[in-house]
């Protein structure tokens, strides 16, 4: 029902009603994952190496999907690596999951495989140039000196 409504509205003007839709959406968001917190009891319904195996294989997922995809779509590895970190950190669709679906222990080995997500995606995002030169085995990289000649 709430897509058929956000398809209705966005019929009209989408720029416009985006802008006057865009603090509701801030608002709701937070209030959604402020509830979905206090929800959470990590005292011992799952263990911290199951916890930390899942966040692992995050990580990694995401990172061989970015390379493929960065490698199918530009032809690049380096590509992958951005893609990667641009978007380690996108998982509030898992926490939307875990919180209709999930039994609690679930919720909670969602909730901080996002919280870690998050946190290794804020710090890829802003060193992902660096992390793509030291990937790729390349050092810094100059493009081809430019002489400015008089008269020419």
């Amino acid at each position: 029902m709430v897509i058929a409504l956000g398809a209705a509205f966005a019929t009209t003007d989408p720029d416009a009603f985006e802008q006057h839709a865009r603090p509701f959406k801030d608002v709701f968001m937070v209030i959604f994952f402020v509830f979905f917190g206090i929800t959470i009891n990590l005292s011992g319904s799952v263990s911290m190496g199951v916890i930390a195996i899942i966040c692992l294989l995050a990580i990694a997922s995401k990172l061989i999907s970015g390379v493929l995809t960065g490698l199918a779509l530009y032809g690049s590895a380096r590509s992958g690596l951005e893609i990667w970190a641009n978007t380690i950190g996108r998982s509030e669709f898992s926490i939307a999951l875990a919180a209709l679906y999930g039994s609690p222990p679930v919720a909670v080995t969602i909730a901080v495989m996002v919280i870690v997500t998050s946190l290794v995606g804020s710090f890829a995002a802003k060193y992902s140039n660096s992390f793509a030169r030291s990937f790729s085995g390349k050092g810094r990289r100059h493009g081809p000196s430019r002489r400015v000649h008089a008269g020419h």
